[in-house]
C-alpha cells in the first residue's frame, strides 16, 4: 500500500460504506540559514540583555538586567 502511495500520491482504501484515504507527505525542506546583515557590536545586545522600550518622552534603550542601569534616554 506504502508503495502505492509513493508511486501515485495518494490510495484509496474501502472498508464497508467507509472510505480512507491515504497521502503522501514529503518533510518540508530545511531553511537556508542567511548571513545576518545587521552586525551587533556590543555583546549586551547580542544577549538579550537591553530592548528598546516606548515611553511618554519617546524611544529609550532599557535594561533587562537588574544589574544594568533601567533606562537612558537617547540623543
Amino acid at each position: 500500500m506504502l508503495d502505492e502511495v509513493e508511486r501515485n500520491g495518494a490510495a484509496l482504501i474501502e472498508r464497508g460504506d467507509v472510505q480512507f484515504v491515504i497521502t503522501l507527505k514529503r518533510r518540508a525542506t530545511p531553511r537556508r540559514t542567511r548571513t545576518p546583515t545587521i552586525e551587533i557590536a556590543d555583546p549586551a545586545v547580542a544577549a538579550g540583555e537591553w530592548r528598546w522600550d516606548w515611553t511618554a518622552a519617546g524611544l529609550r534603550f532599557k535594561g533587562v538586567s537588574p544589574l544594568r542601569p533601567t533606562a537612558r534616554r537617547l540623543p
